[in-house]
């Protein structure tokens, strides 16, 4: 079958999507994609400016402290709207489905590595 997100091809095989419910999960897919790729560089520009932070103390600044909470914050942000993100895309599905799909994303997305994105070393 040809879909306009091949990609996302084993989503409708592993979670039995319709035809018609493969077609909103990948509008949703698609119209989330923008924010998420947004959050995810604020996320890195912050990582990148902790990590600076700490490559040039050798003890806890206010800086920091300003860094690292702004890092929690956005983080928190991040997730809140994948959350509502992936509530959203649950209600297309069956809800047996919808069950199992918003159990599959809290495994990958809120247990302890959340797997948004990589951190750079500290240099």
């Amino acid at each position: 079958m040809q879909t306009s997100a091949p990609e996302l091809a084993w989503m409708q095989r592993e979670f039995n999507l319709s035809p018609a419910e493969f077609e909103k999960f990948s509008k949703l897919h698609a119209s989330y994609l923008p924010h998420c790729k947004e959050m995810c560089a604020r996320i890195d520009e912050q990582n990148e400016r902790l990590r600076t932070l700490i490559a040039a103390n050798q003890q806890m600044t206010p800086e920091i402290e300003r860094a690292l909470a702004e890092g929690a914050r956005l983080r928190a942000e991040c997730q809140q709207s994948m959350l509502a993100h992936f509530f959203e895309v649950s209600r297309t599905m069956k809800p047996e489905q919808a069950k199992r799909y918003l159990a599959w994303v809290y495994e990958k997305s809120f247990l302890p590595y959340y797997g948004m994105h990589s951190v750079q070393p500290i240099r």
